[in-house]
């Protein structure tokens, strides 16, 4: 039986699908930010941006390996009779 995994907060933020698309989406944001600063000539807040970037692409390729860990632990744990041809 997999272990649900839980943030230190105590949510299971991992099993949805959105949080990891959300952080996914706030990052481009974030990165178009960037590169609007650094077009603009302001360093200092291209690379505060980056900075941000970076935080949230991590954060939302963990919460994706995550996701993709526990969708794979409850495949596994599903009986093979509940099995449906094409999935």
């Amino acid at each position: 039986m997999a272990k649900d995994f839980h943030l230190p907060d105590g949510s299971g933020s991992a099993q949805s699908v959105w949080v990891w698309r959300a952080f996914l989406f706030l990052s481009l944001i974030a990165l178009g930010l960037c590169v609007s600063f650094a077009a603009g000539g302001r360093v200092f807040y291209a690379v505060a941006w980056a900075v941000i970037t970076a935080g949230w692409f991590g954060i939302s390729m963990f919460l994706w390996r995550q996701h993709l860990r526990l969708q794979s632990a409850a495949r596994q744990a599903r009986p093979t009779s509940d099995v449906r041809p094409g999935r």
